[in-house]
């Protein structure tokens, strides 16, 4: 691991939704917003480095919220990198190049030299899933694009960011004004291949790689009484074989993986789920998800019920349709939790925010109902 700040023992990124709002309308292609475009990516981005490990912070919370530049750009104190998203503006429709922005300064050699690093990484990974060509632009603290004689507030995020030794990048994907790349921008799988770019770019800038922990499958009636544990096995198929009725298999990270109902295991879990979400919500407990069921579902988020019951829940079975994730079942909503809960969203239809709102979407797909 390298690039990272001391006391750090997993790489942390800032990342930036350049804009808020409804900013920045494409003139060629009117259902397009810059703004959108950034939120959109930026939550992509976030669970694609969370699953690989990369703790992400957020300079917004709410789409809606303006900030002051040089705020955001602070925010990245605690970073290893500093990242806004955007898109570029030209007065011809042709322009097509990725580019990314970089600070420099004269006395700052080792921060400069490392945000030129993961300029060109980013630049050159985006650049490729967008099929242009790309450039890095470094500026300076004291850059005055436009001549009135003060720095620029487009770079201020820079300054920001600069100013708490954070090295940073503003990252242009395309031109909006160019009809093509506008209404490429639009296609959220395109997004999502953006998304995964970024990430691994990330990961090479921070020479990062995830290590996976020991695989040991127990047999217990409940993960958080361990005094049940009948056996421990590094074969899956024989915890399986082994689980008495009643018992379930878990694996390494404490998640539900196979459950003895006395007849076939059960992998998806649903009704065991459905009963998990009806006694831990208040709901009449028959392990049939309906209106009263999904009437009790509560919103959880990183800031919202973080700690309710019914995360573990949900996180045992975001595990068992694959999630991984996810992690243990802890029962907090954290970094792993939300994006897990994004990456099953994206899946489902449903808008990858990692939040799961009360009588919303995500819990009718969980519960089966949507």
């Amino acid at each position: 691991m390298k690039n990272v700040k001391p006391g750090h023992d997993v790489p942390v990124t800032c990342l930036d939704a350049g804009h808020f709002g409804k900013y920045n309308r494409s003139p060629v292609v009117p259902e397009y917003y810059e703004s959108d475009m950034n939120w959109k990516l930026h939550l992509l981005l976030k669970a694609e480095l969370e699953k690989r490990g990369i703790k992400v912070i957020l300079t917004r919370q709410d789409k809606d919220k303006d900030l002051a530049l040089v705020e955001r750009g602070k925010m990245a104190e605690d970073a290893d990198l500093f990242l806004s998203e955007h898109s570029n503006a030209a007065s011809r429709e042709d322009a097509n190049d990725v580019v990314a922005f970089h600070q420099v300064d004269d006395n700052c050699g080792q921060m400069d030299e490392q945000s030129k690093e993961i300029a060109e990484l980013l630049a050159a990974s985006v650049a490729k899933v967008m099929g242009v060509g790309y450039e890095c632009r470094a500026v300076k603290s004291s850059s005055d694009r436009d001549g009135n004689g003060y720095k620029d507030d487009y770079y201020g995020v820079l300054r920001g960011a600069h100013s708490v030794h954070t090295p940073s990048v503003i990252l242009e994907h395309g031109f909006h004004t160019n009809p093509e790349q506008a209404r490429w921008l639009l296609d959220e799988g395109n997004l999502q291949k953006l998304a995964e770019a970024e990430a691994e770019a990330i990961c090479q800038y921070f020479d990062w790689h995830q290590e996976e922990p020991e695989h040991w499958y127990r047999i217990r009636q409940s993960w958080d009484k361990p005094e049940t544990q009948v056996g421990a096995y590094k074969d899956p198929e024989a915890a399986k074989a082994a689980c008495p009725v009643g018992y379930s298999v878990y694996n390494w990270h404490g998640n539900c993986v196979y459950y003895n109902g006395g007849g076939e295991f059960v992998t998806d879990n649903r009704e065991i789920f459905i009963e998990k979400v009806q006694d831990f919500c208040g709901a009449t407990v028959d392990g049939i998800a309906g209106p009263e069921t999904l009437s009790k579902t509560v919103t959880i988020s990183a800031t919202f019920n973080r700690k309710h019951l019914v995360v573990v829940a949900v996180q045992e079975y975001l595990y068992n349709l694959g999630y991984e994730e996810v992690g243990s079942a802890d029962g907090i909503a954290g970094p792993k939790f939300t994006a897990a809960l994004a990456h099953f969203q994206q899946d489902n239809g449903c808008t990858p925010t990692g939040i799961a709102e009360e009588w919303g979407k995500t819990w009718q797909k969980l519960l089966g109902l949507a």
